[in-house]
Formats: structure tokens, C-alpha cells, sequence
């Protein structure tokens, strides 16, 4: 049942009208895109279809300059041996971000699961405005070519400490090995996604988004109780949601996972064992019923 379900979920697609904001003449580009791919992996093909209407080197959105996401203080550098994409030309890379009617789409979490975190999906195909240029001092933008890349490996980092207890079996991959499991992230092939020997976590690495908060909350939950039972998902969120949105049962609110309505009673394992993204997080986007 979980090699069914992650299989499933690989295989979902999104259909996209990427607009480029202010310029009403550039074709728009549509596309299929993995609902486990970051909006990332479509850096260098966005750059391509817009580059004739983007060589004026001012841009309509105002703000201040916000650097890469893979730069702040949110991810760790990676270093000089971070994957950059090849570019046909040498060329200022100006910053992307993205937008979904008046909300920041991110750029650095599965596709699937920032628009989960915007609410019901709108409908298709989903129209996003992106935007090339400056961007507001609170979006993090989209720099260079190698962002997705760095972000992602720090998430699998992140989400291996916490399910293993350490990060050895990620930091001791090959560069190779790093790029091909991303490449395959953002393909959502999952035949080319060769993934981390199978253990069972010591803690189930999740990023949950509550519906009026700025930023993920990134926790690892326990995988049983304190008296050794399986934990199920109301178990190990509950706690956490019901305090965020004021509420005393967690079933008055509603868990999106991958588009669908993630069960409060399923053990919280089994649920990341088979609908965890590409790089070990589960994201789970809270709200309540009436959202």
C-alpha cells in the first residue's frame, strides 16, 4: 500500500500558465508540472521562453533587492561544489519569484505542497504570475541557477538528521549522486529517484503549514507514543496545531497532503514512509474545516 500511494503521488501534475508580470504581450508558457517538483527545476526553461521580453534592464516591481533563499539565513551555504544549471550565454542572472493572485508562491518547497499551503486549488490551469527582477525586502527571489539545487540538499540534510539521528548518509553522497536524486525530484520520476537505504526513523521529519502563519513549522515528531504505540497523525500534530489556531480538537481542522485530506486516525510513519517528498520531509498544510 505505501510503494501504491508514493507511486501515485510521483505521478501527479499540476497544469501551469506562468504569465511574466507587466508585460501582457509575452506569450505565456503552459505546462505539466510534477506536484513533488519545486517551481526551481523550471529556472532555466523560464529564463529561456521569457528572455526577449525580459532584456530591459528595469523592472516594473519596485523594493528593495531580496538575495536568494538558498543565501539567507534560512538554508547553510553548500559551498563552491553546489550543481549549477548550464547557461547558453554569459549573463546577468536577475532575480525570479512568483506569485498566485496576491500570494508569494515559493519556489524552494514541492509545488504540491505551497499551493496546499494557499488554500483549495484554484482553478485550472493554475495561473501564476512570475516576476523577473526586484523583489519586496520579505520575498526571498530566486538568484542564481544552482538555488533549487542547494535548497534541496539541505532540506534531505535536514530531514535525514532528524529521521536517522545524523546526516552521514546524505553528506557522504557523491555530487553525482546529489544531482541525479534531484534531477529526478524535479522530473517526479521516481524510477530514476534511487533513495536512501530504508531505516526506521527515529523521528518523522514533517513541515507543517497553519493557515495564517508566514513560514512552515518544521518539527520531528515522534514516531510512537510514550507508551510505545504507533503515534497517529492527530497524535503527534494535534498538540502543535491546536495551540497555533486556538482550537481543542484537532478534528475541527482539516490536514492537506499532496491535494487530499490526510486521515487524523493513520499512523504518522506509515503517512511519511509512503507520501514524503523527494527530500524526506512530510508537508502537511492545517486549516480549519470552514477554510
Amino acid at each position: 500500500m505505501s510503494s501504491a500511494l508514493a507511486a501515485q503521488a510521483w505521478r501527479g501534475t499540476v497544469p501551469l500558465r506562468l504569465h511574466l508580470a507587466g508585460r501582457p504581450e509575452a506569450a505565456p508558457l503552459y505546462l505539466l508540472h510534477p506536484r513533488l517538483a519545486p517551481l526551481a527545476a523550471l529556472n532555466t526553461r523560464l529564463r529561456r521562453h521569457f528572455r526577449g521580453s525580459t532584456s530591459d534592464d528595469a523592472s516594473s516591481d519596485g523594493g528593495a533587492y531580496a538575495g536568494a533563499l538558498a543565501n539567507s539565513q534560512y538554508f547553510s551555504p553548500l559551498g563552491s561544489e553546489a550543481w549549477a544549471e548550464d547557461n547558453d550565454e554569459e549573463e546577468e542572472v536577475r532575480p525570479l519569484w512568483f506569485q498566485l493572485g496576491g500570494a508569494v508562491l515559493r519556489w524552494d518547497v514541492p509545488l504540491g505542497a505551497a499551493l496546499d499551503a494557499l488554500g483549495p486549488l484554484p482553478p485550472l490551469p493554475v495561473d501564476i504570475t512570475l516576476h523577473v527582477g526586484r523583489a519586496p525586502a520579505h520575498v526571498a527571489a530566486l538568484d542564481a541557477c544552482d538555488d533549487g539545487f542547494r535548497s534541496y540538499v539541505h532540506s534531505l540534510k535536514q530531514a535525514t538528521h532528524l529521521e536517522r539521528g545524523t546526516a552521514r548518509a546524505v553528506l557522504t553522497l557523491a555530487l553525482a549522486q546529489q544531482r541525479a536524486l534531484y534531477a529526478a525530484c524535479c522530473s517526479g520520476d521516481r524510477a530514476r529517484y534511487e533513495d536512501l537505504e530504508e531505516v526506521r526513523p527515529k523521528r518523522v521529519p514533517c513541515r507543517v503549514f497553519v493557515v495564517g502563519a508566514a513560514t512552515w513549522t518544521q518539527l520531528p515528531f515522534a514516531a510512537a507514543t510514550s507508551s510505545g504505540v504507533p503515534a497517529t497523525v492527530a497524535d503527534a500534530l494535534g498538540p502543535c496545531v491546536c495551540r497555533a489556531l486556538g482550537v481543542a480538537d484537532v478534528r475541527s481542522v482539516t490536514a492537506r497532503c499532496h491535494g487530499v485530506d490526510l486521515p487524523w486516525d493513520c499512523a504518522l510513519a506509515d503517512a511519511w514512509r509512503a507520501l514524503r517528498c523527494g527530500d524526506h520531509f512530510l508537508y502537511v498544510a492545517v486549516r480549519p474545516v470552514s477554510s
